[in-house]
């Protein structure tokens, strides 16, 4: 990469804006090659915060001075001037960009660059960025956007916190849609693919700031750094900054709990205790938290802090504060880290975080929509990454999803079944014993794809929660299977007909007669995705036993383009589909009983994972208390019946009081439950509701606190 920007830099004077992660493959800094190379003349270096060789802490100015080694001036772009001069470039023709970011939005490193490809533009000089890996993947978008009236070096820009971009795409970014106007060019990585972290590059690691010393701060990085418009310490003067968090006055055992009770998904929380060597609660004793992430790939960091300062704020409300604004400025710090002052209010009002994280994600579908057009790199690593089509459809090669002979006898279901080859000639009962005992194979099968199913899971209920839907993508008998179980959440659960449904090829018709070639209609199932307007708020779930059914994997791909979540369940190990997906679920049931008859063990398989998905996330947003569904809508005299049954059977209450109670309810049962269980009235019981998302045994113990400490009052 460095030789191809020799093309640019060869006979030139340049500037080098550069820091300690400058380095190329052997760990030799950049300044040192440029300086020695003898067909370019390095004239100056520019450093950005935390200085040239990043030793200086946070937020501390910085002053330029002289290189010992190479007597070249060192500018600083963290002190007096945060944009070069004309004169710091007069004697420059190509200034150079080489630095590491971290991946989030809140880094001063990308305003660094912006900053001084605006005054490369002014200066009429070319500006070239030397690129670099996402260390926390190319693929992963999250966050709000920023509102322009929030802008600060801590953010810029209209993107989310988590962008999902390297930093030579945010350069293109920046200057295509910000009216920054620079003769830029970005030379590109080779062999990087947008879902790889930095350890799975080979890169040796080099700290990009003094409190990222390791790429599990940077995973991190984009949640907890939330912390630092707060008086909770972020773990700064630690050995784990940005990895533990907390403060003197924190109860961190109830808040462990707490969050523990959340379900976050990739990430699990322990109780921990530091004394800071340096900022916040220096030389104190701080109780708090160490956030381990177990599944990098489904952990949401942005999602992770606001959820952690909401515990803090409702287990500490004496105790927590935002840190207010400094003199001269009108924000809070939390607000100019967020780009908002909205997400702090919904925090103070007691909003939940899925409520907050669904009210922006129609903007983060637009941002998705701008990114792609600047988007360099694809998920292939042959040779030099090619460009991504501008505002062309997400494709495969269709002719890749052909199956030669071979490929085909690799498919499970179309292996034959060696215990099956004389089933022609057995009797009525030894066929039916014969089906029995490959049926048993079905649910051990499943059952060790429950860790894989509970992520689905909890996809599912995160989109739910945002106000998104369900949709099951499939062909044959796995679309027919898909349009079955979305069918019958309605009647089981009173869900509107849109938040499940099922998209089988072939349309309606095919439910009940084969579509010929409806499958393998790789366009339609593109079609069917943009048809229902799927977004980043929705997840699709496709399904396919060979796992390469051209109509599903379109439809994958469509949707994750949409930024939607994406799941496969396949009976095939290493599928297509399960390639693509964001959770893989494959339950390997074996060869059919009849060869190909996919009707049978892996249909079976396909019915228990579409129940336990369902059936599960209905569950988690509170259409069950106990075991007994209480999500009744009282149409009809025996519906209204019924919702009296259960509060008598859930409570112990008479008939009387529970119809009393049910008519003061407004006939509505889980108002009814949250009263008498919590001896509340109506507006506590829907207060205590709305608070916890509808889930009624969360809410009863809201309400019961409430109460507690209402009394006590």
């Amino acid at each position: 990469m460095l030789h191809e920007s020799f093309n640019f830099i060869k006979g030139k004077r340049v500037g080098l804006v550069t820091n300690q992660t400058g380095v190329i493959g052997n760990l030799r800094h950049i300044a040192d090659v440029l300086y020695e190379a003898p067909e370019v003349k390095l004239t100056a270096l520019f450093g950005p915060e935390h200085g040239i060789r990043g030793d200086v802490q946070d937020a501390l100015s910085i002053e330029s001075y002289i290189d010992e080694r190479t007597g070249l001036p060192v500018y600083s772009l963290y002190g007096e001037t945060r944009k070069p001069t004309a004169e710091m470039l007069s004697n420059i023709d190509v200034l150079l960009l080489d630095l590491q970011d971290v991946g989030a939005r809140y880094y001063t490193y990308l305003y660094t660059m912006s900053y001084a490809m605006m005054a490369a533009a002014e200066a009429g000089i070319k500006f070239v960025v030397l690129d670099r890996p996402n260390p926390i993947n190319g693929v992963s978008v999250e966050g709000n956007i920023l509102e322009l009236r929030f802008r600060s070096f801590v953010g810029q820009y209209p993107i989310p916190v988590r962008y999902g971009m390297t930093i030579g795409e945010l350069a293109m970014l920046f200057n295509g849609e910000y009216g920054i106007d620079a003769d830029l060019t970005v030379i590109k990585m080779n062999n990087w693919r947008r879902d790889m972290w930095f350890d799975d590059t080979g890169l040796i690691w080099v700290q990009p700031s003094p409190n990222v010393p390791t790429l599990e701060a940077a995973t991190v990085y984009p949640g907890t750094c939330l912390l630092e418009g707060t008086n909770v310490s972020e773990g700064r003067g630690t050995t784990k900054p940005f990895e533990v968090f907390g403060a003197p006055w924190m109860d961190c055992a109830k808040l462990t709990a707490e969050l523990a009770s959340r379900d976050l998904q990739g990430v699990l929380f322990r109780q921990a205790y530091f004394i800071p060597t340096f900022s916040k609660y220096r030389g104190e004793r701080c109780c708090g938290v160490q956030v381990h992430v177990t599944d990098r790939r489904i952990f949401k960091p942005f999602e992770t802090g606001l959820h952690i300062i909401d515990a803090i704020n409702r287990i500490h409300p004496d105790e927590f504060e935002w840190i207010k604004p400094k003199p001269g400025s009108r924000h809070y710090y939390f607000d100019l880290l967020v780009g908002t002052d909205r997400i702090r209010e919904q925090l103070q009002e007691g909003l939940p975080v899925e409520r907050i994280i669904e009210g922006f994600q129609d903007k983060l579908s637009s941002f998705m929509e701008v990114r792609r057009d600047y988007l360099l790199y694809d998920n292939r690593t042959e040779g030099s990454m090619k460009t991504l089509p501008v505002k062309e459809p997400c494709s495969v090669d269709i002719e890749s999803l052909e199956e030669t002979d071979e490929e085909f006898e690799k498919i499970l279901t179309e292996q034959r079944n060696p215990r099956t080859i004389d089933i022609d000639r057995k009797s009525i009962t030894e066929i039916l014993r014969v089906i029995n005992a490959e049926d048993k194979k079905v649910p051990y099968a499943v059952e060790k794809e429950i860790p894989n199913i509970a992520r689905a899971v909890k996809l599912v209920v995160r989109c739910f929660r945002m106000g998104g839907r369900l949709f099951y993508v499939g062909s044959g008998t796995s679309g027919r299977l898909g349009v079955i179980d979305a069918a019958e959440c309605p009647p089981t659960f009173s869900t509107p007909q849109h938040l499940v449904q099922g998209i089988i090829a072939g349309g309606k018709e095919a439910v009940w007669r084969s579509i010929e070639g409806a499958e393998d209609d790789y366009e339609e199932g593109r079609r069917e995705i943009i048809k229902r307007g799927i977004s980043a708020k929705d997840v699709v779930v496709g399904l396919s036993a060979s796992g390469r059914t051209p109509f599903v994997v379109a439809a994958l791909l469509e949707a994750k383009k949409r930024g939607a979540k994406t799941v496969a369940v396949s009976t095939t190990p290493n599928s297509k589909i399960g390639e693509i997906a964001d959770v893989a679920i494959s339950p390997l049931v074996g060869p059919e009983v009849i060869t190909g008859s996919t009707r049978m063990k892996a249909g079976t398989a396909e019915k228990l994972v579409l129940n336990m998905i369902s059936t599960t996330s209905m569950v988690k947003i509170g259409k069950v208390y106990s075991n007994l569904m209480i999500d009744l809508k009282p149409v009809s005299e025996k519906l209204r019946s019924r919702a009296r049954r259960i509060i008598k059977v859930l409570t112990g209450v008479d008939s009387k009081a529970a119809y009393d109670t049910f008519i003061r309810a407004g006939c509505n049962l889980k108002i009814a439950l949250v009263m008498i269980e919590a001896d509340v009235d109506r507006d506590a019981a829907v207060r205590a509701l709305k608070e916890s998302s509808g889930i009624v045994w969360k809410a009863i113990e809201i309400a019961r606190k409430g109460k507690q400490k209402l009394n006590r009052t």
